[in-house]
């Protein structure tokens, strides 16, 4: 028994050695990354199947929201690589601006900069208005959020939208879901333009 406890307490003992040692290696803490990292896998379905014309779907965002937006919706997502670039240079100025701080947007910028998953232009018509604008997916309480970067070349503003993505496998009855960025707000329904 006693053999079993000490063996125990050494490999607590090496695993905390090793951690701190990881930690005095790298010179930083991990949740602080230098820069933003970018995550390019097949597995992302939401990043590779977003691209395109998507059209507000009126019944099932009645069933979801209870209610319509007016004047509808439609929103485009264009690839871009120059989007890439901006994003990356507004989040890492976010994370330097966030540095050490301990509230819940900091953290929001600091985890969301560890994993970009794609980036690009997203076109959004309401009504006669027309914003375009660079965005990126991120994973964040383990859901993806859209990371929109709004810009007027002088002041940058994030904004972020919970998504959730449907696939058909044949591509033609994708679904695509817009929320807020809080949990308790309704989702708008889009399907793909049919062509």
């Amino acid at each position: 028994m006693h053999t079993r406890i000490w063996a125990s307490a050494i490999v607590l003992a090496l695993a905390a050695g090793v951690v701190a040692i990881g930690g005095i290696a790298s010179g930083q803490d991990a949740s602080e990354p230098e820069s933003v990292t970018f995550v390019d896998t097949e597995e992302n379905t939401l990043g590779k199947e977003i691209w395109g014309t998507w059209v507000m779907d009126d019944d099932l965002t009645k069933r979801t929201a209870h209610e319509v937006p007016k004047d509808g919706m439609v929103l485009e997502f264009k690839s871009d690589e120059d989007s890439k670039g901006r994003i990356k240079k507004a989040l890492e100025a976010a994370v330097k601006k966030a540095g050490d701080s301990e509230g819940e947007e900091a953290g929001f910028i600091r985890r969301a900069a560890q994993g970009v998953f794609c980036t690009g232009r997203l076109i959004i018509k309401r009504g006669e208005r027309k914003d375009e604008v660079d965005f990126a997916q991120v994973c964040m309480w383990g859901e993806p959020v859209l990371l929109v970067l709004e810009s007027d070349g002088e002041k940058t503003d994030w904004e972020s939208v919970r998504v959730s993505f449907v696939r058909d496998p044949d591509g033609d009855n994708d679904l695509l879901f817009v929320g807020g960025d809080h949990k308790d707000e309704p989702y708008v329904a889009f399907k793909r333009q049919e062509k």
